[in-house]
């Protein structure tokens, strides 16, 4: 069976295997190890990573332990990439917060630098960094240079070979970063997975779209609301860390923010407060009341839409999980649960948005990854075309005669290619592959085929040389003369016959 191209995925796909192997010299310059490949368990880092083996490339890949993170994400790591290195870092979440006064904001993030952003140094790193994840992340190009005189030069993908080869020449004290997916859709990250990879942490299934730090200030009150309800004992390791953190202030007089304990801390953290002259450079202010906390205008636009276009969005995307579930997705080579559950993410994503504006909806439970619509249809339609191919005079012609053939007439005739399909379909009904059946088990898909390919083996083998369909091997037949489709010197078909 030929392998079907997905554009632009297999186009982009090659183009980051190139990059990646592009830059290995130099990777293997600045360390005999060769990439510093960041990994965080997500779907992103997993693209990489296998895209890095992929490439052939020599890298080591590094997940650096926040002390804040899912435990499943942890032993996914643990369970599926053995061979990640795990890096502990100098001081934990909690250690950090206390000696900062303060707990991270999102815009005072120093545990990123702290936790998650350590190593590498002097490497060549290799990122799963997205434009598609954030506004800010749109100004990071395909290859940098970091450093503290570096002023992140940024190569794109369109850069000269004169501009590539400054990177690979820079002397600047600090990581070399390659970004190869950066310009990949969350669609076609997953699509990815699905083909290449099969797995991914269980916290996905979960509705979570994207996986980090338990409690991150960066994700939205109503998801943090969930995370740190998930984890009640990571809630309560915050309270108590608020708790020392405040006699520790207590020492200090120069700080100027009061809170009375730590719930007010965490209150403050979690959902900000009206502006006053003591509240914490950094932290973003919110004015809704409690009880209607992040429920927002029907006109506000998230992420460019209004509520509007994001219930027309939802609507349309569930009609089309429930025409795959019903009919099934004969364009996809890969089950029918796949595509289920790729949409299934994407209305999970727009029930979140949906709940900001107060708007409640239902997302179709996950399917198993190998549902097909309509299975049963499906293989008997495939049973019996293999039936009619297997007992076609076109087919039992081509196996009599393919033995008889030297490798040039095959290749000439593609005998082997044509009966090939018909294997397939054969292995196919043998293993209950359902996704094969779909493609390749329509009524008389193969005549064509089959008929072209008998009429031009008839063409270099005509029926005067004495050949018939069915040819019986237990006596042995005397040479016959050479026939003029026969190369000459070439031994008689006959010859080869015991």
């Amino acid at each position: 069976m030929e392998q079907i191209s997905l554009f632009p995925l297999e186009e982009k796909i090659g183009r980051a295997l190139e990059t990646i192997k592009l830059f290995e010299k130099t990777a293997l310059r600045m360390n005999e190890e060769g990439y510093y490949l960041a990994f965080s368990g997500g779907k992103d880092s997993q693209v990489i990573y296998q895209l890095a083996r992929m490439a052939g490339v020599k890298f080591t890949a590094h997940y650096h332990i926040t002390t804040v993170d899912p435990p499943e994400l942890v032993r996914f790591i643990r369970k599926e990439y053995p061979e990640v290195r795990m890096e502990r870092p100098k001081m934990s979440m909690w250690q950090l917060i206390v000696k900062k006064g303060f707990p991270p904001t999102r815009k005072v993030r120093y545990c990123c630098s702290e936790l998650k952003e350590r190593g590498g140094e002097g490497r060549f790193v290799i990122t799963g960094v997205r434009w598609a994840e954030s506004k800010k992340r749109c100004k990071r190009g395909l290859a940098e240079v970091t450093g503290k005189k570096s002023a992140d030069v940024i190569l794109l993908n369109n850069d000269n070979d004169e501009k590539r080869r400054l990177i690979e020449d820079c002397q600047i004290k600090g990581k070399r970063v390659l970004n190869p997916i950066i310009d990949w859709t969350d669609t076609e990250v997953w699509n990815f997975i699905y083909q290449y990879v099969h797995r991914h942490c269980e916290l996905y299934d979960d509705g979570f779209s994207r996986l980090g730090c338990i409690g991150c200030p960066l994700v939205s009150v109503r998801k943090r609301e969930r995370e740190l309800a998930r984890y009640p004992k990571f809630k309560a390791v915050y309270l108590r860390t608020f708790d020392r953190m405040l006699k520790e202030r207590e020492l200090d007089p120069a700080y100027g923010v009061r809170w009375k304990n730590a719930e007010d801390v965490y209150q403050w953290w979690l959902y900000g407060s009206e502006k006053t002259e003591e509240q914490m450079p950094g932290q973003l202010s919110l004015d809704l009341q409690p009880e209607r906390r992040n429920v927002v205008n029907e006109e506000t636009k998230i992420e460019g839409k209004s509520k509007k276009e994001w219930k027309a969005l939802y609507q349309a995307s569930l009609s089309h999980w429930q025409k795959i579930y019903d009919y099934g997705d004969p364009d996809k080579m890969w089950a029918d649960g796949v595509s289920l559950n790729l949409i299934r993410r994407d209305l999970m994503k727009m029930k979140e948005i949906l709940l900001s504006y107060g708007e409640e909806t239902e997302v179709p439970l996950e399917m198993p990854p190998n549902y097909m619509a309509n299975a049963e249809a499906i293989q008997k339609r495939a049973t019996e075309n293999l039936k009619k191919y297997l007992e076609s005079e076109d087919y039992q012609y081509l196996c009599d005669m393919e033995h008889c053939l030297s490798d040039t007439q095959k290749r000439r005739t593609k005998i082997q290619p044509a009966l090939g399909s018909i294997q397939n379909l054969k292995q196919a009904v043998e293993n209950g592959d359902y996704v094969v059946m779909r493609e390749f088990g329509q009524e008389g898909q193969f005549d064509r085929l089959l008929a072209d390919t008998a009429e031009q083996v008839k063409k270099m083998a005509p029926a005067k040389s004495g050949i018939k369909q069915k040819t019986k091997r237990k006596e042995k037949t005397p040479p016959m003369e050479t026939e003029d489709w026969q190369v000459e010197g070439q031994m008689s078909i006959y010859d080869l016959v015991s």
